[in-house]
């Protein structure tokens, strides 16, 4: 198979799912492993209903919430080690601030607080029930039933997709896009990191076709590990919070092709391998690292009730 269409793959992968012949997390995966925030002790933060700037949960950097705020660390990535400067970045890092449009209380929030804990819960009736008669799209394959995604297995990739979708905050759609929806109803955009890239980091057209978008990694989380190896006991060679980097082609090609699924292709348990803005390369985990292109769903009202309307992959 050519480089090329390699990564096209890579980003379009979850497009041609063909019942679920992926295996993935056991039905505790949503809760471990995963791997730590740089500092010691400091807890991972699951997402909230808040309307505050989603990067608040996860970063403690002045500017994660006012990208106009001076921060000290702005162009210095944190040392390997304690007392060990890092090399100097050879170009600027790229924040990106998620803000959460979903009002607290609202009866959006209310479900999507149902919908995170069915996820958690693996509770594959309450998800099934999203479904619309016609079934669901990811990106450009067939629309398909809960069956053929294989909701009543735990360790489904579909519940992987879920996962990471849901684990953010959301944006809102333009209904009109979406004419199977109630003509009153709002249109979700569930994670708002793509969208948020689009509007923050737009294509300079530099790059033909969408070779910028799959150039590009959103890593959302608060200094969150940068891996020498795909592995959570490998060393930690930086950290990121909240910034959007480059992905690293040249490992992902390189890595062992037998391999690429098990432990890269995983929409939460897998890893990413990223180019930092001062050269260094390395893994982050999949929990915290997502692609322009990547899976999002959108909810909307049919009949006055919610559903999954379509999941976009690799547009």
């Amino acid at each position: 198979m050519k480089p090329q269409h390699l990564l096209i793959w890579f980003v379009v992968l979850t497009s041609s799912i063909a019942g679920g012949t992926l295996a993935l997390l056991s039905h505790d995966r949503l809760k471990l492993p995963f791997d730590l925030p740089a500092v010691e002790g400091q807890k991972a933060t699951q997402p909230t209903s808040s309307v505050q700037d989603q990067t608040s949960q996860h970063s403690s950097s002045p500017s994660a919430a006012n990208p106009s705020a001076p921060s000290p660390s702005a162009n210095q990535y944190e040392p390997v080690a304690p007392g060990e400067t890092a090399a100097a970045p050879v170009a600027p890092r790229q924040p990106i601030v998620l803000r959460d449009e979903v009002a607290p209380g609202s009866a959006f929030d209310q479900f999507r607080s149902q919908f995170r804990q069915a996820v958690r819960n693996r509770n594959a009736a309450f998800v099934k029930g999203l479904f619309p008669a016609e079934g669901v799209s990811i990106g450009f394959g067939s629309p398909r039933s809960p069956e053929e995604y294989r909701l009543d297995d735990p360790n489904s990739r579909f519940w992987g997709v879920l996962e990471q979708s849901l684990r953010q905050g959301c944006t809102t759609g333009r209904p009109s896009d979406y004419p199977n929806v109630d003509r009153n109803s709002q249109v979700w955009i569930c994670p708002n990191v793509n969208t948020a890239f689009e509007q923050q980091y737009p294509n300079p057209g530099t790059e033909p076709g969408i070779g910028y978008e799959i150039s590009r990694v959103i890593v959302v989380g608060n200094r969150v590990n940068v891996r020498a190896q795909a592995a959570v006991n490998s060393a930690i060679v930086g950290s990121l919070s909240n910034e959007v980097v480059e992905f690293d082609r040249q490992a992902f090609e390189d890595f062992p092709a037998d391999q690429r699924e098990a432990k890269l292709l995983h929409p939460v348990n897998g890893w990413t391998p990223v180019i930092l803005a001062n050269g260094q390369r390395g893994f982050v985990y999949n929990r915290y690292a997502y692609r322009p292109l990547g899976e999002r769903l959108i909810l909307g009202q049919i009949d006055g009730a919610w559903k999954i309307i379509y999941i976009p992959a690799g547009d």
